[in-house]
């Protein structure tokens, strides 16, 4: 069977593959379960994902319009979540393959950001270096300075107000799930 949908993964510490950009397909097979990419993006990634069927777990997590579906390896704690529209499909042909569903907490706003934690602190202290240089370009009185710096303070800001708001969304979602910090 296959199935087309989105995939987001945890790729590094800052950042991760996100299903708005990932065309991806999920193939199951009587022993494995493959994931592909194929989206906008597909060259920048590896692949395909593939777990056995006899040590796959899932977790589906129903939402209004895409649901989604957690992959894992029995053991780990990282989940891949594959964005489906055909929830209750998926489930029921990785159930019959032999993979094994679990029971997990509800899916977060968090989980699926595109910037992790550490990388909203990334973005936020880069924010504050093109902030800085700003003042040192606007400051000086060299023709065009001033227009770079205005751009360099235009990006800064929305770097700075991207990072403030992926941190906030990130420990308001930690303190509600009881995660220690």
């Amino acid at each position: 069977m296959r199935f087309v949908g989105g995939l987001n993964r945890a790729d590094s510490r800052f950042f991760r593959y996100v299903s708005r950009g990932n065309l991806a397909a999920l193939e199951l097979g009587q022993y494995e379960v493959s994931v592909t990419l194929g989206g906008y993006f597909s060259i920048l990634f590896d692949g395909p994902f593939v777990w056995t069927t006899a040590e796959l777990e899932f977790n589906p997590q129903p939402r209004r319009v895409n649901s989604y579906v957690g992959l894992r390896r029995r053991g780990e704690d990282e989940w891949t979540w594959f964005r489906t529209r055909s929830l209750d499909e998926l489930c029921a042909g990785l159930a019959s393959v032999g993979a094994t569903e679990v029971a997990a907490p509800p899916l977060q706003m968090k989980d699926l950001l595109p910037i992790t934690l550490p990388g909203s602190a990334l973005m936020f202290g880069v924010s504050l270096l093109l902030l800085g240089a700003t003042q040192l370009l606007r400051t000086r009185d060299v023709a065009g300075s001033q227009m770079v710096g205005e751009d360099l303070q235009i990006v800064g800001l929305i770097a700075l107000i991207l990072g403030v708001a992926t941190g906030v969304i990130h420990l308001w979602g930690r303190r509600r799930s009881g995660e220690v910090r």
